[in-house]
């Protein structure tokens, strides 16, 4: 997230020395709408990452089909035999 940020801050042309940044307040908002927009991004893509590394060892245990390994690591599913149903 910090490199997105540093280069995204040299992106918009703003300066690193933190002078005086009269005339760029469109880009600093620029700036920081675009970090914003930014930080869901990078928690889905983490997600992604992590629950797909942990879908592809429970495929290859056996203990997840293709598709549930998918759906586990894309959406977060979690498959039906792993809730407990209601007493």
């Amino acid at each position: 997230m910090i490199a997105i940020m540093y280069h995204g801050w040299l992106l918009f042309g703003l300066p690193l020395d933190g002078g005086n940044i009269e005339g760029l307040r469109l880009k600093l908002v620029s700036w920081v709408v675009l970090t914003i927009l930014f930080v869901p991004v990078a928690f889905y893509a983490g997600m992604i990452a992590i629950y797909g590394v942990c879908g592809l060892i429970l495929l290859v245990l056996g203990r997840l089909s293709w598709r549930q390994a998918v759906e586990f690591a894309a959406r977060a599913r979690y498959p039906r035999r792993w809730y407990r149903p209601n007493a």
